[in-house]
Order: C-alpha cells, then structure tokens, then sequence
C-alpha cells in the first residue's frame, strides 16, 4: 500500500492512495488507486475496508470451489439434497417445482459472488408483480443463501437488503376472491350436470363437496376407506406427482391431523356404490376392496393435473354465471356450507383435518352472499320486534 501528499489546484492538500490487492475471479490483477482524502488515516481506513472485501469474495470463489458450488443452481442442488430427507416428499416435490419454473431461469446461472443485495431485489419485485403469495417463492431462494451463510461460502445473506414489496391484488384474484366458493343452489346446479356429464368426475367432485377433503386425499381413497355400516371415510393417504419418477405416488397426509376419520352421509356412500358397480359392470380391472377409488384407463392414480380437465369437461355445460371453482374450492365451499348451517369452527378443524384452529378462521370464515344476507335479514327481523 502506498499513501502519497498532494496539492490540488486551489492549494488543499489532499492525499491518494495506490494498493496491489490480487487476483480477481477470473486470474486478473486487480489494483486500486483513488485520490481525494483528507487525511492519510482516512486514506489507510478505505484501503482496508478495499482489501476486506476483495479478500470476501476471492474466499467465497475458493470456497466454493471446493465444494463444487460455483452458481445459485449449484448452492440449491448441494442445499435440496439435505432438505428434501428433512420433509415429507409431496413438499420436497413442490418445493423443487417452484425452483425449476420461477427461480432456476432467473438465477439459476449466475455466480455466488453475483448474488448481489440489487439482483435479489429485482427478482423479488418480478415474483411480487407475477403472484400475490410470492413468498412462497422467495423462501426457496432465502434457505440456500442461509445455508451458504453456515457453510462460508458467502459472508452475509443479500435478501436480508431486500425491500418486500406489498403484495398487489389484480383482477384475476379479484375474481377469484369473488367466485371462489359455491352456495347450495350453485353447487346442486354443477353436481346435476356433472352427473350428466360424466359419473365418476360426479362421484369425485361430489365426495370432495361432502366431505371437504383436499383433491389429493380423495384420489388416494380406496373402497375399504368408507365404512357403510358406520357411515365414516378414513383418510390416511395422499397422492403426489414425483417428478424424480414421473410416477404418482402415496404420502402420508399433510399433518397428525390430517389423519382423521369423518362422518359421511348415505346419499354419498350411495354414490360410490353406483360408481363401483359401474367399474364392476364396465370388467375394465378388478375391483375390491382395496382398490383405489380413483384411477385411469392404465390402472394408475391420476394426478391432480387431471382435475382441471374434469372441471373444464363440466363447466362446458354450466350456465355462464356459474362460478368457476378450483377442486381445492370444494373444500372451501364445504366449509362456507357447515358454516351456514350452524356448525362450530372447532368441528370444522376437525373435519377439515386443520393442525391449528387459526387456518380455519383465517381462510374458511369468508361467509358467502346468502349467508351474510341471511344474517343481515335476522338482524333487521330482530330490531323490527
């Protein structure tokens, strides 16, 4: 390092200062030269703070290096393969698919060191115009650079920089905030024309209406999880797409809670029963009583992929004011419909299979139109007596 005194034009004396620091990333010689300062202190302050930084990030290329780990794409495989033995497969597998669609091509090449505090903002910004739920997303991004944190391969977490953006409702949201849900008269509406239309697409969109299961718990129903006599429906299975496979598989469900046995009703219990007998009577596989409920022409389990075909098969025949629902929406619309009829928010955890009664308040007590009609209705009958 070198300091040297100089005057400038109009008489100040000013220091500069000239410094070798090494070899950069790509074997160059990096120098650093600047003027201006003050004093020599202020001079030999800088050059440090120089030197400390351009030591960071030559130790984060070794580092790397040593592990194999050049760009983010490296640092998430070296991070997934420990996670994925940490949680259940089904949420390893989205975790992974998120990557691959959303983060991989925006990040995926780019180095370490290029992982700057600006980029990570910017990715942020694209994910937050792109979803309202874009933390789902950013979480993917922050747990390897907090694994690179622990492992030295860089010194701090650039997301820790990051402004979050207020998450912005669009129309489509708005939409389906508006239409996400059925009331009695709609949902009677779409099973009539599903019954139509096709009868096992009947049979699954009317469990899910009755029992509130999520979609991937009912394609993992088999006969022998409804027990006629008792008039109950197990539920200890899901079903996801592995995509290390390419097959669909069976995971336990999402939490202890999940693991539940509910009460369902003889028209339902009925309905299964007609759609057996029509596999039965159709000799397209055998059936028994551990057969699955739900599989398609090759004898597999569908994914749930296949249910927005279903839905869009149906709604072909709908009236076009008809609310257009996701398959998770049954569950929703089961829950708006216990809710109008009286039912407690406690039962209702418990139906749904929620580990934590705030789920239940926070997402299934939106009441529907004709309910907040009703009650709006009662008030005014009580206030007129």
């Amino acid at each position: 390092m070198k300091i040297t005194k100089y005057k400038t034009n109009s008489g100040l004396v000013r220091y500069q200062v000239f410094d070798y620091l090494g070899l950069d990333l790509y074997g160059k010689k990096r120098n650093i030269r600047k003027k201006g300062f003050k004093t020599a202190k202020e001079a030999r302050e800088y050059i440090k703070k120089v030197r400390k930084d351009f030591a960071i990030t030559s130790n984060v290329f070794t580092q790397s290096n040593n592990l194999g780990v050049n760009t983010f794409d490296d640092l998430f495989n070296l991070w997934y393969e420990s996670y994925k033995h940490t949680v259940k497969p089904i949420t390893a597998q989205a975790k992974l698919l998120k990557y691959n669609a959303q983060i991989k091509p925006k990040i995926g090449k780019l180095q370490l060191f290029k992982i700057t505090p600006i980029v990570c903002q910017k990715l942020v910004n694209d994910l937050a115009d792109k979803y309202n739920a874009y933390s789902a997303y950013v979480i993917i991004v922050n747990k390897p650079l907090k694994y690179a944190v622990k492992l030295g391969l860089i010194s701090s977490n650039p997301l820790n920089a990051v402004i979050f953006p207020k998450p912005t409702v669009k129309k489509r949201y708005i939409h389906q905030k508006l239409n996400n849900i059925f009331n009695r008269k709609q949902l009677k509406t779409f099973l009539a024309i599903a019954k139509q239309v096709n009868y096992q697409y009947y049979c699954f969109f009317r469990i899910l209406a009755f029992t509130g299961l999520r979609p991937a718990e009912a394609l993992a129903l088999t006969f022998k999880d409804i027990n006629k006599d008792k008039h109950t429906l197990t539920v200890n299975k899901v079903t996801y797409f592995n995509s290390e496979t390419r097959k669909v598989e069976l995971s336990t469900p999402k939490n202890k809670s999940s693991n539940r046995v509910i009460s369902i009703d003889d028209d339902t219990i009925n309905i299964i029963n007609t759609y057996r007998n029509k596999l039965i009577q159709a000799n397209k596989r055998e059936i028994t009583d551990d057969s699955f409920i739900f599989l398609n022409a090759k004898g597999n389990l569908y994914q749930s992929a296949n249910l927005e075909s279903w839905l869009i098969t149906v709604y072909r025949y709908c009236p076009k004011d008809l609310p257009v629902l996701t398959s998770h929406n049954f569950r929703k619309t089961h829950a708006s419909l216990l809710l109008e009829s009286g039912a407690n928010l406690k039962y209702i955890q418990k139906r749904l299979g929620h580990s934590n009664i705030q789920t239940t308040m926070n997402i299934y007590t939106k009441v529907n139109h004709d309910m907040e009609t009703n009650n709006f209705n009662t008030f005014i009958n009580f206030i007129k007596d």
